[in-house]
C-alpha cells in the first residue's frame, strides 16, 4: 500500500503520535482484505478482495474515469460473476443490453467450425427427385449438446444461408440449371452429424461440387 501510510514527525506529541499510529494499522488492517490500485490523480484502476457496495469478493477493473469495466467475482450469494462492460458503462449496474459479456446470461457460443463439400449432382432424366446427395460429418461432439447451426453456400466470392435455392448459379456456366440445398443436423450413435441435401432440378447440365461453411453452437449455460 505505497504512499497511503502518513509518516509520523519526530516533533508530534504524543496524542496525535498514538491517533496516527492507531489509523496507519488501520489502514494495514483493512489492506488484508482490498487492495486498491490507484491511477493518475489517485483514481483507482484495480480493486481486489472485498469489493465495494456489497460486491462480494473478487476484483474490479477501472478505466481512466473511474468506471469499473470489468467485475469479476464470487457475489453475496457464493455464485460466480463475470461481467464486461464497453467504455463508459459500468459493468456493475448495466443491464444485459449494455453488458458485452456476462456469464448468467444464457447465449450461444459457437463450438465447432468447418467446411463441408456437396459432390457434384449429375444431369437428371427425370427432374427433381431422383439425384440427390447427402454428406455426413461427424464432429466428435457428445449428443447432449444441442444440434444448433448456421450454414453458408459458398458460390464464387459469394455466400448464401441456407437452406439456399439458385437459378442459373455462376458456378454452373449453363443457362436453365435449376438446383437447391438444404441444411440439417441429427444425432446418431452419440455423435451430432451435419447433413447437406442437394438436388438437381434440371435436365440440361450437372450442378458442380458445392462448398458449405458450418457453425455449430452450444448455449453457454449449459
Amino acid at each position: 500500500m505505497p504512499n497511503v501510510f502518513n509518516p509520523m514527525k519526530s516533533d508530534t506529541d504524543l496524542a496525535n503520535l498514538i491517533n496516527q499510529l492507531n489509523s496507519n494499522f488501520a489502514k494495514l488492517d483493512n489492506e488484508a482484505v482490498t487492495k486498491v490500485f490507484y491511477g493518475p490523480g489517485q483514481v483507482p484502476r484495480l480493486i481486489d478482495g472485498r469489493l465495494p457496495n456489497e460486491l462480494g469478493y473478487g476484483m474490479l477493473v477501472y478505466d481512466a474515469n473511474g468506471i469499473p469495466l470489468i467485475y469479476i467475482a464470487s457475489d453475496a450469494n457464493g455464485n460466480p460473476v463475470l461481467k464486461v462492460a464497453p467504455p463508459g458503462v459500468d459493468a456493475t449496474t448495466a443491464p444485459n443490453s449494455q453488458l458485452i459479456f456476462n456469464s448468467a446470461q444464457n447465449v450461444f457460443k459457437v463450438i465447432w467450425s468447418a467446411t463441408a463439400t456437396v459432390p457434384l449432382i449429375p444431369l437428371v432424366a427425370v427432374p427433381p427427385d431422383v439425384s440427390s446427395v447427402t454428406v455426413d460429418v461427424d464432429t466428435g461432439l457428445e449428443a447432449t449438446l444441442p444440434p444448433a447451426f448456421h450454414a453458408y453456400l459458398q458460390v464464387g466470392s459469394e455466400a448464401y444461408a441456407l437452406p439456399h435455392e439458385s437459378t442459373n448459379p455462376q458456378s454452373t456456366n449453363t443457362a436453365g440449371v435449376s438446383w437447391s440445398l438444404k441444411a440439417s443436423t441429427y444425432v446418431s450413435s452419440g455423435k451430432i452429424h451435419f447433413r447437406l441435401l442437394g438436388q438437381n432440378y434440371s435436365s440440361i447440365a450437372d450442378v458442380p461440387s458445392l462448398t458449405v461453411k458450418y457453425y455449430l453452437y452450444q448455449e453457454t449455460a449449459q
